[in-house]
C-alpha cells in the first residue's frame, strides 16, 4: 500500500487588492475622470502589477490582465504594448485577477479609464 500527501486547493485566490494607473512621470490617475495623455496600467515603479491577493492554500502565481474579460494573459508590463499604455480617445477596461499555484482564479478587480 501506498501512502503520502495529496494536497487540495478548489479555492480561488482573493482579489487583487491593489492597483493604480499612472501618467508619464508617476502622476496618479484619477478614477472616472477623463484623461489628455498616456495612461499606464502599473501602480508604482518599483512593482508594476496587482498586488494583494491572498491564497492561504497552495499561494497566488500570478496575476494576469484581460480587456475582455474572456482572453487573459499573464501580467508582463511593457511601456509600449496597449494592453498597458492606452493612448488612444475613448473609454478603456482593463480586467485583473489572480491565479493560485492549483491554476484557480478569481475575477473580482476592474477599471474604467476614459
Amino acid at each position: 500500500m501506498n501512502s503520502g500527501k495529496y494536497y487540495i486547493d478548489v479555492t480561488a485566490p482573493g482579489e487583487p487588492k491593489e492597483m493604480e494607473f499612472v501618467y508619464e512621470g508617476w502622476g496618479r490617475y484619477t478614477r472616472g475622470t477623463w484623461a489628455r495623455g498616456r495612461v499606464y496600467v502599473l501602480n508604482r515603479s518599483d512593482h508594476v502589477g496587482p498586488e494583494g491577493s491572498i491564497d492561504n492554500l497552495s499561494g497566488v502565481a500570478k496575476y494576469q490582465i484581460s480587456t475582455d474579460n474572456v482572453n487573459w494573459y499573464d501580467y508582463a508590463f511593457d511601456w509600449n504594448n496597449g494592453m498597458y499604455a492606452m493612448t488612444t480617445e475613448g473609454t478603456h477596461t482593463r480586467y485583473f485577477r489572480a491565479v493560485d499555484n492549483a491554476e484557480n482564479n478569481e475575477i473580482k478587480l476592474y477599471a474604467e479609464i476614459k
